[in-house]
């Protein structure tokens, strides 16, 4: 049985991803510059997971119903851990 930790995909496609990177351009007084950040200028979390299409994804159940990041470990089980 999945545990609370674990996501629908559709559910993951909407929390932000600290390794996720947009790619950003930036532009002073002529001067351009491209970067990526995971962060917009008011620090506000941009990039977003994007569930089954990344390699660290992991499936939480058999079905393939719901899964967790495998980058933040393995979510405990059970209503104590």
């Amino acid at each position: 049985m999945p545990d609370t930790f674990s996501h629908t995909e559709e559910v993951a496609r909407t929390k932000w991803c600290p390794f996720a990177r947009v790619g950003l351009d930036w532009h002073v007084n002529g001067s351009a510059a491209h970067f990526a950040a995971n962060r917009n200028n008011d620090g506000q979390p941009i990039g977003v997971c994007i569930a089954s299409t990344c390699m660290a994804w992991r499936w939480n159940d058999y079905e393939q119903t719901e899964g967790f990041c495998g980058l933040a470990g393995r979510p405990p089980s059970g209503p104590n851990t």
